[in-house]
């Protein structure tokens, strides 16, 4: 009980204060054991039945009373433990209640009892014992082998020995915390719960299909209305993997391999105003994410999907934001048709450097000066104006100009994205910022931790739950896990 008390008490005041602990629960118990006996039918609740935290309260008053406590920050935590030990003697004499009417709990046809199974099942009060019924029929006709079942744990919701509220805590700190380990040191600074990471890793894994569905279906925590603008971005990240998830892929090493997987974040976000400068404001707590390890085109459909949840169809005007890349245009294209296309500003700008630089040369004046000039032409929707310079330059060049070339065709296909003048004026975002950032908070942070490396599905899990927790989906999936269902009460 006082095991926490002695980070702060040295090792004899420790011990005096557990041995008199000891000796409060002791005489406590003495002193219940004179009182008359009261059978009762029904489980219902007593003082007496709070022993741990009476003798607790009783230590803790003595030592405050002799001056001997100390700085006290030993009593909150003590008096915690206390109290989640009397929970878990509570928790058990509830569901072991005799009165209680467990559904399915007799045996149907063909089906043999065995009472009285043990089972420890951890609860975010601590550990409970539990004994309860196994009914198991053998194998019939061509069945290879029979069924079994335990109907308190069916009732209970118990995923692998947990029960719903241990594995939703579980599943937040293992999706928020930087990893794991991390996840299991939060869960026992935060909550006294003991639970090994790789325990967290399995329930994560376990649970993150049906969160995501959950997810992907629910309505949404914000009430869909009308808006002015429904924003849609997307973007990719690499994801480091184990030798077999990259085996055979092309990449970036230098031997033209690869280490990562892609990611792709797609976020939709909303705004109703501009402020004073005309410059687009995103409206708070209007973003939701979902991830993916799919390729682009069986990841259109899903950003799709969350736009629609989110209200698309409600909205004056919709926004595609992405870089340059060719997949993120193909999924406009495909998904999102009638939708203002935007490339983001800022990647516009880089290609604006490359191209003067492979006119004029890497760090000269020229280049910086032209780099400046066409950065005007791109703000008054001037793209082909630049385009047109741009070749003129290329027909001056000695040699074949393959960069050059290549970055003129940047501009060329998407110049129909790049009025960035016109797009000012009416008070839309031109920069995917949203979605880079949530690169790194929803992805990086929990995915590219150093020295980690992943499966495809334990990465695509982890942002799963990751999504959810962000986008407040997670918080109502678990309300429909209900530790006690409707059907689970009192026998008449």
């Amino acid at each position: 009980m006082l095991l926490n008390a002695k980070v702060w008490l040295g090792h004899e005041e420790f011990k005096k204060l557990a041995d008199r602990y000891a000796q409060i629960t002791e005489e406590m118990g003495r002193l219940q054991d004179a009182q008359p006996e009261i059978k009762k039918k029904d489980f219902d609740f007593q003082s007496d039945q709070l022993q741990e935290t009476q003798a607790f309260l009783a230590l803790a008053r003595e030592q405050l009373r002799s001056g001997t406590a100390g700085s006290g920050a030993w009593i909150d935590q003590g008096l915690r433990i206390a109290l989640h030990k009397d929970g878990c003697r509570l928790l058990e004499q509830l569901l072991q209640d005799p009165g209680l009417d467990i559904p399915g709990d007799e045996s149907e046809p063909g089906e043999k009892c065995h009472p009285k199974r043990l089972k420890e099942v951890q609860t975010v009060l601590g550990t409970i014992r539990l004994n309860r019924s196994y009914f198991y029929r053998g194998a019939v006709g061509e069945e290879l082998q029979g069924q079994g079942r335990f109907p308190l744990d069916d009732a209970l919701g118990l995923i692998n020995g947990y029960s719903p509220g241990m594995a939703k805590l579980m599943c937040r700190a293992g999706a928020m915390s930087s990893g794991y380990e991390a996840a299991s040191a939060d869960l026992k600074a935060y909550a006294d719960l003991q639970v090994d990471g790789r325990e967290i890793q399995r329930m994560i894994n376990l649970k993150a299909d049906s969160i995501e569905t959950h997810a992907r279906q629910c309505v949404p925590v914000q009430p869909v209305k009308p808006v002015d603008v429904l924003y849609v971005s997307v973007d990719g990240t690499g994801v480091p993997m184990v030798a077999e998830e990259v085996q055979g892929r092309a990449g970036k090493q230098e031997d033209g391999s690869s280490k990562t997987r892609e990611a792709k974040l797609g976020c939709v976000f909303t705004q109703q105003t501009t402020d004073e400068e005309g410059r687009a404001m995103r409206d708070p707590d209007s973003t939701t994410y979902i991830s993916s390890f799919a390729c682009a085109k069986d990841f259109g459909p899903l950003i799709r999907a969350e736009a629609l949840r989110r209200g698309m169809a409600f909205a004056s005007i919709v926004v595609m934001l992405g870089d340059g890349a060719a997949w993120i245009w193909e999924i406009a294209r495909t998904c999102f048709p009638f939708a203002v296309h935007i490339v983001d500003f800022f990647h516009a700008c880089e290609h604006l450097s490359s191209l003067s630089e492979a006119i004029f040369g890497k760090g000269t004046q020229q280049a910086k000066e032209y780099r400046y000039r066409w950065q005007a032409y791109l703000e008054v929707d001037q793209v082909g104006a630049l385009i047109a310079e741009a070749k003129g330059w290329l027909s001056q060049l000695v040699g074949e100009g393959k960069e050059t070339l290549k970055e003129i065709g940047y501009f060329e296909n998407n110049q129909s994205r790049m009025l960035y003048g016109t797009f000012r004026a009416n008070g839309y975002f031109i920069g995917s910022g949203v979605v880079e950032a949530g690169c790194k908070t929803v992805i990086g942070q929990r995915v590219k931790q150093s020295g980690m490396l992943w499966s495809l599905s334990g990465a695509d899990n982890v942002l799963a739950v990751r999504c959810a927790l962000m986008n407040g989906d997670f918080e109502s999936y678990w309300r429909q896990q209900g530790f006690f269902p409707a059907e689970m009460k009192k026998a008449a």
